[in-house]
């Protein structure tokens, strides 16, 4: 899936489902994600063997955009993208994953850091 087909199908469906579960065992919620009908879904790098859930899922479910959450380092973003992830999201800023997605004509979404108060 190419870099104008992922953005729109964000835009389209107007909310990214992300997994976030504890162990690769309950990683078939992506599954259900895919199989519900939602043709977009994040898996979090704190999930188990998440680089290999996402190429699970975009082998499988070639129709739906995988992506891959909390990458921190370009070494996973590596591994995402040879996984099959169609966008990469971070938690905070890390100009080394930015340059890599702009490099990679990645889909790129960084998370807001949270200012201590």
């Amino acid at each position: 899936m190419n870099r104008t087909e992922t953005r729109e199908i964000i835009q389209q469906i107007g909310i990214v489902p992300a997994v976030r579960v504890s162990t690769a065992e309950e990683a078939h919620f992506a599954e259900a994600v895919c199989s519900g009908g939602i043709p977009i879904v994040e898996i979090t790098l704190t999930v188990a063997r998440a680089v290999e859930l996402i190429a699970h899922l975009a082998h499988y479910h070639p129709k739906t955009v995988v992506g891959a959450g909390t990458v921190l380092n370009t070494e996973l973003a590596q591994k995402c993208l040879d996984a099959g992830a169609s966008f990469l999201t971070s938690p905070g800023l890390n100009l080394k994953v930015v340059e890599f997605a702009a490099k990679t004509r990645l889909p790129f979404c960084r998370g807001r850091s949270r200012r201590r108060r």
